[in-house]
């Protein structure tokens, strides 16, 4: 299966393929990833995502991050932005189109298409739960922090 197509899983799929996908981050960047800390896990997907999955839509704005609805706890940014995130944050409200620096020509078409993106929006609130102990990287990041707090509220 090709980086690809396992980006394109449900994310309770992609934990098969974790060690895959933390393989070709290290070839790409050269870094490890603690696959221990969803933190991490979550920056490497994100990473390769964005460096193997190419999107037609870009916010104006390279910083935000928008709600998809009110209540909901899915948002939007560029940095997360995949196009079937994009056409269901059109979808709550075609105006939005306006929010984009960048879109595909046929975006009204693409907003009235059949797709299952409820189905997918459910399956990628699924967490990605440690399968192993912190690293000792992560252990001292932690400790620093407390450190830190302590340290602040003296």
């Amino acid at each position: 299966m090709e980086i690809k197509e396992i980006l394109q899983l449900p994310l309770k799929d992609i934990k098969q393929h974790i060690h895959t996908l933390a393989n070709e981050y290290k070839n790409i960047t050269g870094g490890d990833v603690c696959l221990s800390c969803s933190g991490d896990v979550k920056r490497m997907l994100n990473f390769l995502k964005k460096y193997n999955m190419n999107t037609q839509f870009e916010l104006r704005k390279p910083n935000v991050i928008y709600k998809i609805k009110w209540g909901d706890a899915r948002t939007i940014s560029n940095d997360k932005m995949t196009d079937e995130l994009a056409i269901a944050f059109l979808k709550e409200k075609p105006s939005r189109i306006e929010l984009f620096s960048k879109y595909p020509d046929n975006w009204k078409e693409l907003l009235s298409g059949n797709s299952s993106n409820e189905e997918d929006n459910d399956e990628e609130k699924v967490p990605i739960k440690p399968t192993k102990k912190p690293c000792t990287t992560c252990k001292k990041k932690t400790a620093n922090n407390s450190k830190r707090k302590s340290n602040d509220s003296k």
